[in-house]
Protein backbone atom coordinates (compact mmCIF):
# COMPACT_ATOMS: atom_id res chain seq x y z
CA UNK A 1 0.00 0.00 0.00
CA UNK A 2 2.80 2.40 1.30
CA UNK A 3 4.07 2.22 -2.77
CA UNK A 4 0.53 2.94 -3.70
CA UNK A 5 1.29 6.49 -2.93
CA UNK A 6 4.59 7.12 -2.31
CA UNK A 7 6.80 7.41 -4.88
CA UNK A 8 10.53 6.75 -3.61
CA UNK A 9 10.53 3.88 -6.00
CA UNK A 10 9.80 5.81 -9.60
CA UNK A 11 12.48 6.05 -12.40
CA UNK A 12 14.27 9.58 -11.56
CA UNK A 13 12.88 11.81 -14.62
CA UNK A 14 9.08 10.56 -13.75
CA UNK A 15 10.03 11.26 -9.99
CA UNK A 16 11.63 14.29 -10.61
CA UNK A 17 8.30 15.49 -12.38
CA UNK A 18 5.98 14.81 -9.81
CA UNK A 19 8.78 16.30 -7.10
CA UNK A 20 8.52 19.44 -8.89
CA UNK A 21 4.96 19.86 -8.60
CA UNK A 22 5.05 18.82 -5.32
CA UNK A 23 8.11 21.53 -4.65
CA UNK A 24 5.92 24.20 -6.15
CA UNK A 25 3.41 23.95 -3.52
CA UNK A 26 5.61 23.46 -0.59
CA UNK A 27 6.31 27.46 -0.52
CA UNK A 28 2.60 28.33 -0.15
CA UNK A 29 1.55 25.45 2.73
CA UNK A 30 4.31 27.17 4.52
CA UNK A 31 7.12 24.05 4.36
CA UNK A 32 10.77 24.92 3.06
CA UNK A 33 12.80 22.68 0.48
CA UNK A 34 15.35 21.30 2.80
CA UNK A 35 17.75 18.03 2.15
CA UNK A 36 19.24 16.44 4.94
CA UNK A 37 21.74 13.16 4.52
CA UNK A 38 23.96 12.80 6.98
CA UNK A 39 23.25 9.29 7.73
CA UNK A 40 24.89 5.99 8.61
CA UNK A 41 28.09 5.88 6.60
CA UNK A 42 27.94 9.68 5.65
CA UNK A 43 27.49 10.86 9.49
CA UNK A 44 31.51 11.91 10.69
CA UNK A 45 32.78 8.50 12.61
CA UNK A 46 31.64 7.94 16.55
CA UNK A 47 28.64 10.34 15.62
CA UNK A 48 24.98 9.26 14.83
CA UNK A 49 24.00 10.30 11.74
CA UNK A 50 20.65 12.02 10.48
CA UNK A 51 18.74 12.44 7.83
CA UNK A 52 15.79 14.52 6.32
CA UNK A 53 13.69 15.10 2.82
CA UNK A 54 10.24 15.69 1.81
CA UNK A 55 8.98 13.47 -1.31
CA UNK A 56 5.81 13.71 -3.23
CA UNK A 57 2.92 11.45 -3.29
CA UNK A 58 1.14 10.89 -6.22
CA UNK A 59 -1.39 13.75 -6.82
CA UNK A 60 -4.44 11.89 -5.95
CA UNK A 61 -2.96 11.63 -2.25
CA UNK A 62 -2.74 14.97 0.46
CA UNK A 63 -1.57 12.13 3.30
CA UNK A 64 -0.95 8.74 3.98
CA UNK A 65 -4.70 7.64 4.20
CA UNK A 66 -6.58 4.66 2.26
CA UNK A 67 -7.67 6.50 -0.34
CA UNK A 68 -5.58 9.96 0.02
CA UNK A 69 -8.15 12.28 1.53
CA UNK A 70 -7.00 14.13 5.07
CA UNK A 71 -7.44 11.98 8.39
CA UNK A 72 -6.53 14.69 10.95
CA UNK A 73 -6.06 18.47 11.28
CA UNK A 74 -3.55 20.21 9.79
CA UNK A 75 -0.50 20.16 11.47
CA UNK A 76 2.09 23.45 12.12
CA UNK A 77 1.99 26.25 10.05
CA UNK A 78 0.56 24.23 7.11
CA UNK A 79 -1.55 25.82 5.80
CA UNK A 80 -2.46 23.53 2.95
CA UNK A 81 -1.55 20.30 1.84
CA UNK A 82 1.40 20.20 -0.65
CA UNK A 83 1.02 16.46 -0.90
CA UNK A 84 4.42 15.07 0.17
CA UNK A 85 5.87 13.46 3.15
CA UNK A 86 8.76 14.12 5.26
CA UNK A 87 11.24 11.42 6.10
CA UNK A 88 13.20 11.70 9.04
CA UNK A 89 16.14 9.08 9.90
CA UNK A 90 17.63 9.44 13.45
CA UNK A 91 20.57 6.99 13.79
CA UNK A 92 20.17 3.47 12.03
CA UNK A 93 17.03 2.50 14.43
CA UNK A 94 14.87 5.58 14.62
CA UNK A 95 12.51 7.23 11.80
CA UNK A 96 9.58 9.24 11.26
CA UNK A 97 7.31 10.19 8.07
CA UNK A 98 5.64 13.37 8.65
CA UNK A 99 2.36 13.96 6.58
CA UNK A 100 0.88 17.23 6.12
CA UNK A 101 -2.15 16.35 9.05
CA UNK A 102 0.16 13.57 10.71
CA UNK A 103 3.50 11.78 11.91
CA UNK A 104 4.04 8.04 12.07
CA UNK A 105 7.45 7.50 14.26
CA UNK A 106 9.15 4.29 14.42
CA UNK A 107 12.13 2.60 16.27
CA UNK A 108 13.50 -0.53 16.10
CA UNK A 109 14.95 -2.23 19.46
CA UNK A 110 17.47 -4.61 18.78
CA UNK A 111 17.22 -7.67 20.85
CA UNK A 112 20.19 -9.62 20.04
CA UNK A 113 21.97 -10.93 16.78
CA UNK A 114 17.86 -11.92 15.64
CA UNK A 115 15.37 -10.38 17.18
CA UNK A 116 14.20 -6.62 17.25
CA UNK A 117 11.05 -4.82 18.87
CA UNK A 118 9.47 -2.54 16.69
CA UNK A 119 7.35 0.33 18.18
CA UNK A 120 5.34 2.38 16.37
CA UNK A 121 3.91 5.89 17.32
CA UNK A 122 0.91 8.12 15.31
CA UNK A 123 0.63 11.49 16.17
CA UNK A 124 -1.52 14.26 15.41
CA UNK A 125 -2.24 18.32 16.24
CA UNK A 126 -2.13 18.30 19.87
CA UNK A 127 -5.75 20.10 20.11
CA UNK A 128 -7.31 17.45 17.96
CA UNK A 129 -9.68 15.44 19.35
CA UNK A 130 -10.24 11.85 18.82
CA UNK A 131 -13.30 10.45 17.13
CA UNK A 132 -14.16 13.94 16.66
CA UNK A 133 -10.87 15.15 14.31
CA UNK A 134 -9.79 11.77 13.43
CA UNK A 135 -10.63 8.27 13.76
CA UNK A 136 -7.75 6.04 14.93
CA UNK A 137 -8.25 3.35 12.74
CA UNK A 138 -8.17 5.44 9.42
CA UNK A 139 -4.73 7.07 10.98
CA UNK A 140 -3.20 3.85 12.24
CA UNK A 141 -4.65 1.95 8.47
CA UNK A 142 -1.35 2.32 6.41
CA UNK A 143 1.37 1.64 8.86
CA UNK A 144 -0.70 -1.13 10.54
CA UNK A 145 -0.56 -3.04 7.02
CA UNK A 146 2.58 -1.88 5.89
CA UNK A 147 4.07 -3.47 9.26
CA UNK A 148 2.20 -6.76 9.09
CA UNK A 149 3.25 -6.72 5.15
CA UNK A 150 6.42 -6.32 6.69
CA UNK A 151 7.01 -8.66 9.25
CA UNK A 152 6.36 -11.33 7.02
CA UNK A 153 9.33 -9.89 4.17
CA UNK A 154 11.66 -10.25 7.09
CA UNK A 155 10.43 -13.39 8.47
CA UNK A 156 10.94 -14.92 4.95
CA UNK A 157 14.16 -13.35 3.90
CA UNK A 158 15.80 -14.41 7.65
CA UNK A 159 14.71 -18.32 6.60
CA UNK A 160 16.46 -17.87 3.58
CA UNK A 161 19.70 -16.36 5.29
CA UNK A 162 19.48 -18.69 8.03
CA UNK A 163 19.45 -22.18 5.13
CA UNK A 164 22.27 -24.12 5.03
CA UNK A 165 22.16 -23.03 1.00
CA UNK A 166 22.62 -19.87 1.62
CA UNK A 167 25.32 -17.87 -0.19
CA UNK A 168 26.10 -13.89 0.44
CA UNK A 169 26.27 -11.57 -2.75
CA UNK A 170 27.09 -8.70 -3.64
CA UNK A 171 24.17 -5.86 -2.73
CA UNK A 172 21.88 -5.07 -5.70
CA UNK A 173 21.71 -1.48 -7.21
CA UNK A 174 17.73 -1.66 -5.08
CA UNK A 175 19.90 -1.61 -1.32
CA UNK A 176 21.85 1.07 -1.23
CA UNK A 177 20.48 2.04 1.94
CA UNK A 178 21.65 -1.12 3.24
CA UNK A 179 24.92 -1.33 1.54
CA UNK A 180 25.61 2.72 3.81
CA UNK A 181 24.22 0.71 6.68
CA UNK A 182 26.92 -2.23 6.95
CA UNK A 183 29.51 0.06 5.49
CA UNK A 184 28.93 2.01 8.95
CA UNK A 185 28.69 -0.15 11.27
CA UNK A 186 31.57 -1.61 10.22
CA UNK A 187 33.62 1.35 10.25
CA UNK A 188 31.62 2.05 14.20
CA UNK A 189 32.83 -1.49 15.21
CA UNK A 190 36.49 -0.72 14.32
CA UNK A 191 35.96 2.99 16.46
Amino acid sequence: EYARMHTLMLGDERRDRVQRHMEERMAACGVKDIYINRVDAAAPPGEMGFAYSRTALFEKYKTGSKDGSPVAPLLGDFTDYDHGASDFNFGPFSFMLAYSDHVVAYVFTPIDHNNSRCEIYWMVRGDAVEGKDYDVDELTWLWDITTISDKEIIVNNSKGVHSRYYEPGPFSAMEKEERSYIEWILRELKV
